[in-house]
C-alpha cells in the first residue's frame, strides 16, 4: 500500500512539472529474465555452498573435540581437561567469526551479490537512459520498487530557481561559452558491448559544465543537425564537418573519440577541437586495464579536457 501511494505521488509530480511521455521499467522482471544473470547466480551460489561446506566442516571438528572430551575427561589431569576445553572455546569462537564474517551485517554475502550484480545494474541502467533519449521519453519508472530510473535533465527547475532568486543581487553572469561532446565510436565489438564509449563520452558531456564559464550545447539538438546533414553513422563524421557543425549550433568547442579493447586493455583516444580558430587543441591518448581503472582515466581525461578549455 506504501509502496503503491508514494509510485502515485512520484507520478502526480512528474505529471505536473514535466507534462511529458512517461514509461515504466519492472526492474525485478528485468532481473528474473535477463539471461545474462544466470551465469552470475551461479557464480553467488557456487561461493554460498563453499562457505556452507566450510561452515559444517568447522562444526563437525568442535563436535568431534567435544566428543573425545567426554570420552577422554575421566582419565584426564585438570591441567589436561583446561586445555581441551581452551582448544573447544578458541574452535568455537573461530566458527562464530567465521559465521559473522560471511552471513553478518555487511558480510560477504552481501558484499559478494553488490559485487558480482554493480556491472549488470550498470548496464540496465544505460540500457534504460539511451531507451529514454532515443524514444524522448521525460521520465522512466521502476513499478516495482517506486524508484526513478531516469529523469530528462532538461526538465530540471533548480537553476531556474536559483537565477530567479539572485536577480536581487545584480550578479554580473559572463557569456557562456558552449561546447559539444559528439558521440565517441567503439571500434570493436567488446568496447561496444561493455559501452565504453557511451560512458566515457557521458562523463565529459556531464562534467565539462562550469558555472558561469560553459554550457554543453543541446544533445537534441546536435543530433537534429548531424541527421539533417545525413550523418547516421558517427564514424562518417569528419574533423572539418565537426567543426562546421558545432560553429553552426554556436559551439567554441568540440570533442571527439574513439575506444577500442585490446586483450585486457581499453585504449582510448580523445580530440579536442577549437571551433572558432578552427585548429587541434589536443590528441589525447591514455589506456586503462579493467573497468576501475578506465573510470578513473575518465575522470583524468576530465580534468584535463576541462584545463584545455579554460587556458
Amino acid at each position: 500500500m506504501k509502496k503503491t501511494f508514494t509510485l502515485c505521488l512520484i507520478l502526480l509530480f512528474v505529471f505536473i512539472f514535466c507534462a511529458g511521455s512517461i514509461g515504466y521499467v519492472d526492474i525485478e522482471k528485468v532481473f528474473n529474465e535477463y539471461k545474462g544473470i544466470e551465469d552470475i547466480n551461479k557464480q553467488i551460489d557456487k561461493e554460498m555452498k563453499e562457505w556452507k561446506n566450510q561452515m559444517t566442516k568447522m562444526e563437525k571438528e568442535i563436535n568431534r573435540l567435544e566428543q573425545e572430551f567426554e570420552e577422554e575427561a575421566p582419565m584426564l589431569s585438570e591441567e589436561a581437561k583446561i586445555r581441551k576445553r581452551d582448544e573447544i572455546n578458541k574452535k568455537r569462537k573461530q566458527l562464530n567469526d567465521f559465521i559473522e564474517e560471511i552471513w553478518g551485517e555487511n558480510g560477504k554475502s552481501t558484499t559478494i551479490n553488490q559485487q558480482l550484480l554493480k556491472p549488470i545494474v550498470a548496464k540496465i541502467n544505460e540500457v534504460i537512459k539511451t531507451i529514454a533519449i532515443d524514444d524522448k521519453y521525460d521520465a522512466i519508472f521502476d513499478i516495482s520498487g517506486g524508484n526513478l530510473l531516469y529523469v530528462n535533465t532538461e526538465k530540471d527547475l533548480t537553476q531556474m530557481v536559483i537565477e530567479e532568486l539572485n536577480k536581487e543581487f545584480f550578479i554580473p553572469i559572463q557569456t557562456l561559452k558552449q561546447y559539444i561532446v559528439y558521440d565517441f565510436i567503439a571500434e570493436d565489438k567488446e568496447a561496444r558491448n561493455e559501452q565504453y564509449h557511451i560512458k566515457l563520452a557521458t562523463v565529459l558531456y556531464r562534467n565539462l559544465n562550469i558555472t558561469n564559464v560553459f554550457e554543453s550545447v543541446n544533445i537534441r539538438d546536435v543530433n537534429d543537425l548531424l541527421q539533417s546533414r545525413g550523418i547516421t553513422n558517427i564514424e562518417d563524421l569528419s574533423i572539418a564537418n565537426a567543426m562546421d557543425y558545432a560553429a553552426e549550433l554556436g559551439a567554441e568547442y568540440c570533442i571527439m573519440g574513439t575506444v577500442a579493447v585490446s586483450g585486457s586493455r581499453i585504449i582510448v583516444n580523445i580530440t579536442v577541437l577549437d571551433v572558432i580558430k578552427r585548429r587541434l587543441l589536443k590528441d589525447i591518448n591514455k589506456e586503462a586495464s579493467g573497468d576501475l581503472a578506465f573510470e578513473n582515466m575518465s575522470s583524468e581525461i576530465l580534468v584535463e579536457v576541462k584545463k584545455l578549455l579554460n587556458e
